[in-house]
């Protein structure tokens, strides 16, 4: 840091923006604090299109300089994103009115779930309006911008027709962000082994482009300063036709330090340049300290400046294949913990994948530029060239699905805590700091054996970080998921074993894949013992059933407990046959059966064996949990006949907390089951604005007539609820 300075003061004040951020002090624009996720706005604006998306239905408008009064409430100077389910030629540039819909965006309502509020916010964007109405009031046009935009549409349509859906959707992604028509599986398939960063612009995109552009005008013999002006502006307007993604705006900012110092006979020092181009970015919005697409740019970089460096130190590579290896290594090191802290799982493979594909990435990017530029004036001449692109691209996912299909190659590790996190990049900033202590003073260490120990330090305090914050002895941890109208109970048995009750919604989409999933591997969940499902309604089984289809790669299910065979349905019948084919063991869980380990029990109350009811809710499965003096009851969607047998069993008793039957409806939770039941806590899972009120007013009196202590998933998303079979926690992730 003493050789360089501005460095150092800014990382100062970085650390400064850091504090600021996290007090609460900076970030967020207060001014729409009142904006609830779960309200509907009566809604008018006025404002400037500075960006538009085309989607298979409609289109995305951004506003800026716009007013936008909600329910009479005016707001003036916002940016705003405004759907519309036509295709009209609005054009960049135009001022237009706009009435409608308007809602917050949606905050992460499980923990390890997307958090889309905080996505926008750090875009400046806090208001997302459907509109009813649109009419242009001010024709101007931003030329530039505009045209870009064409351009962008028109360069998809050539990859598509050249290229095919499948590997033009690729391409898109790759060359101009656009990934609205990506294939889902093959953005799943790069994902799960840890190749997602090439369908996205990166660093590796700009540098590719910038510094390509720059020597080709070097080599036609233009100056320093005309070589470096040209290609920055051809940057700029690059960066903007590409969305302005976070690495590609660091990239723009890099290039331009880059160029000033070569212009000006400077030296270029990366990592200041990396420092400076991040507090300027955090200046504009100091909520990129939190955004993953920022912290894994620069974090990347950080591997590639300063631990790669290190290793080379250790290691002394002689070959390009050894230095693409360490290459690899040193940026998975450096990003491990971030990755880790989003995405709660890694591919033990993708340095090695990434090591054989990222060589190729140059070949792939300069073909599809090559072959984009003769697609103008030369059909048939362009698809030899895209021909190499698709032959790398199926090598590519060839060489992916390979990887994919390898016994464990993926290993969930669940979020780390932040202590173990800091004292991981401590012990990396040591290693760092000894490597060039070394070099310096060309000290003959047996560098080898100092890395291979250093590299097991680092992986044991990583794998201790993840793993011990979510071991709590000796306590029962049951949460609620907020997965909008449906059910989905997490049970973590004190232990150890991982129980699921459930799993589905009637509106959410994609459930299991979006809501379940991630909060699973939140927690370190590689595979769910049981999964106990008390009746055949999608709502209560949909995202089971994605689960189990795409078990092989996700999360595994070691068992399915489901009703009798008397009660079961063809939604049942489907889901049985489904964990059959999927290898998952199916059992049935009938009345008087008891699930035990140490101190805790779960027994089956319903549906009894004289049972005649119909199947369904009246049918639903309930049990009670048990473990010391705690007792909770699961009620599934209990109503009717069903309800009414328990009651008269004899086996209902008094309750620490009960899960509410049927999302809180009116039809279930009766006067005398909540006499014979008393719970000192009441959870009702149910959507936001659900068409059937839930949960009714009338049940809700009900609850509170015995001073039930009542929490809702609709309104602070997911319950979690710890014991140690005496004393009660409840924490909502919304507070």
């Amino acid at each position: 840091m003493r050789k360089r300075p501005l460095c150092f003061v800014v990382v100062g004040l970085i650390f400064i923006q850091i504090l600021l951020t996290k007090g609460g002090l900076i970030g967020y624009d207060r001014a729409f604090s009142f904006l609830s996720e779960d309200e509907v706005y009566v809604a008018e604006a006025v404002g400037i299109v500075y960006k538009k998306e085309q989607k298979p239905n409609g289109q995305v408008l951004y506003l800026k300089d716009s007013e936008i009064i909600l329910d009479n409430r005016s707001i003036h100077h916002s940016k705003i994103q405004v759907r519309i389910a036509t295709k009209d030629q609005i054009i960049i540039g135009n001022k237009i009115k706009v009435r409608g819909k308007a809602t917050g965006f949606q905050s992460a309502r499980n923990p390890g779930n997307f958090d889309l509020k905080k996505y926008y916010a750090t875009r400046g964007v806090y208001i997302q309006l459907k509109a009813d109405d649109i009419k242009i009031i001010d024709d101007k046009r931003y030329l530039v911008r505009e045209n870009l935009s064409r351009l962008r549409a028109a360069w998809k349509e050539l990859l598509f027709c050249q290229m095919g859906t499948h590997y033009g959707s690729i391409m898109t992604a790759m060359l101009t962000g656009e990934k609205s028509e990506l294939d889902e599986e093959t953005a799943k398939l790069y994902k799960q082994v840890g190749i997602s960063h090439i369908l996205a612009i990166s660093g590796l995109h700009m540098s590719f482009i910038g510094f390509g552009i720059y020597k080709l005008l070097r080599k036609m013999g233009k100056s320093f300063v005309v070589a470096g002006a040209e290609s920055f502006v051809f940057l700029v307007a690059y960066t903007l036709l590409s969305g302005c993604a976070v690495s590609a705006v660091r990239a723009l900012l890099m290039f331009l330090i880059r160029m000033g110092a070569e212009m000006t006979g400077r030296d270029y020092d990366m990592v200041t340049s990396m420092v400076v181009t991040a507090f300027v970015m955090c200046l504009w919005s100091p909520l990129y300290l939190t955004d993953e697409g920022f912290l894994l740019s620069y974090v990347a970089l950080l591997g590639i400046a300063v631990v790669v460096p290190s290793m080379q130190v250790y290691f002394h590579p002689k070959n390009k294949w050894t230095k693409s290896i360490i290459l690899g290594i040193g940026i998975q090191i450096t990003l491990l913990p971030v990755l880790l802290f989003f995405f709660f799982e890694f591919s033990i493979y993708s340095v090695f994948i990434n090591s054989l594909i990222l060589p190729g990435m140059s070949v792939i990017l300069g073909s599809g530029i090559v072959g984009s530029f003769i697609g103008v004036f030369w059909k048939e001449g362009a698809r030899g060239v895209f021909g190499i692109c698709k032959c790398m691209l199926w090598l590519y996912e060839l060489l992916s699905k390979r990887v994919r299909n390898l016994s464990n190659s993926t290993v969930i590790t669940g979020k780390p805590a932040l202590i173990g996190i800091s004292i991981y990049y401590v012990l990396l900033c040591i290693f760092c700091y000894v490597a060039f202590r070394v070099n310096a003073r060309q000290m003959k260490w047996k560098r080898g054996r100092i890395a291979v120990l250093f590299a097991l330090v680092l992986t044991t305090v990583m794998t201790l970080s993840c793993v011990l914050p979510q071991k709590e002895s000796g306590k029962l941890i049951v949460t609620m998921l907020d997965v909008g109208q449906g059910d989905g109970i997490y049970i973590k048995t004190p232990g150890g074993r991982n129980l699921f009750v459930d799993g589905g919604s009637s509106n959410v989409t994609k459930v299991g894949e979006q809501r379940i999933a991630p909060f699973l591997k939140s927690k370190g969940v590689r595979r769910l013992d049981y999964v106990l499902i008390s009746h055949g309604d999608a709502d209560h089984k949909n995202g089971i059933e994605e689960l189990l289809e795409n078990q092989k790669y996700g999360i595994e299910i070691n068992t399915l407990l489901l009703p009798p065979r008397s009660v079961w349905d063809e939604g049942i019948e489907k889901l049985a046959l489904l964990a059959t084919s999927n290898g998952t063991k199916v059992q049935v869980f009938e009345e008087g059966q008891m699930m035990e380990e140490k101190l805790f029990c779960i027994e089956c109350l319903a549906p009894g064996k004289q049972y005649k009811g119909k199947s369904g809710n009246e049918a639903s499965m309930v049990f009670e949990l048990c473990y010391q003096n705690f007792r909770m009851l699961f009620t599934g969607d209990l109503e009717g006949i069903g309800e009414s047998e328990l009651e008269e069993s004899g086996k209902l008793k008094k309750c620490s907390v009960l899960k509410v039957a049927h999302h809180g409806s009116k039809n279930s939770t009766s006067e005398k089951f909540m006499e014979e039941t008393r719970p000192k806590v009441a959870l009702i899972s149910s959507g936001i604005n659900n068409r059937y009120g839930h949960p009714d007013l009338e049940t809700l009196e009900r609850l509170k007539k015995y001073d039930c202590e009542i929490y809702q998933t609709k309104k602070k998303g997911a319950i979690t609820l710890k014991t140690d079979g005496q004393s009660i926690q409840i924490y909502e992730n919304l507070e």
